[in-house]
Formats: structure tokens, C-alpha cells, sequence
């Protein structure tokens, strides 16, 4: 992590719906804020690769209407 990064807090934004959401993305699951690394269309919903809170990978299903905190670093 760099030093700007550091110095950065993170800001809830908006509210999306998961067909909107791409890599990269900072939503909160959990009451947590988690950096997606894919999304994948299922059947009946999505499959959400995500990093933790501890940098460690998982992943989550959710329905076709599932709704994310969509949140953004903003400088101190």
C-alpha cells in the first residue's frame, strides 16, 4: 500500500445494483469494505469474488437483485 493510500478514508457513496458493479469496485458486504476482483453471471444470480478484510479471496452468491454500498477513497 502507498503512502497516499494511507492517507486516504473511505466514503459510502451510492447504493448499486450487483448487474453494475465491476473489478475494482469498493462495496461493503458484511459491514465490511471489499475490493471485488470478478463477477460472475449464475443462473439465478451472480457469483462475487472479493478480497477481505484480511487480503484473503472469497467468494459470495447473490440474487439478481441484490443491492451494494458503493463507497470511493477520498482524501483527508
Amino acid at each position: 500500500m502507498t503512502a497516499t493510500m494511507l492517507n486516504m478514508d473511505l466514503k459510502k457513496v451510492d447504493v448499486f445494483n450487483v448487474d453494475i458493479l465491476m473489478p475494482q469496485d469498493l462495496i461493503g458486504i458484511d459491514g465490511i469494505v471489499c475490493e471485488i476482483k470478478e463477477i460472475n453471471s449464475l443462473k439465478d444470480g451472480y457469483a462475487i469474488s472479493y478480497l477481505d478484510e484480511y487480503g484473503e479471496l472469497e467468494v459470495i452468491e447473490v440474487s439478481d437483485d441484490a443491492k451494494f454500498d458503493f463507497y470511493v477513497y477520498i482524501e483527508d
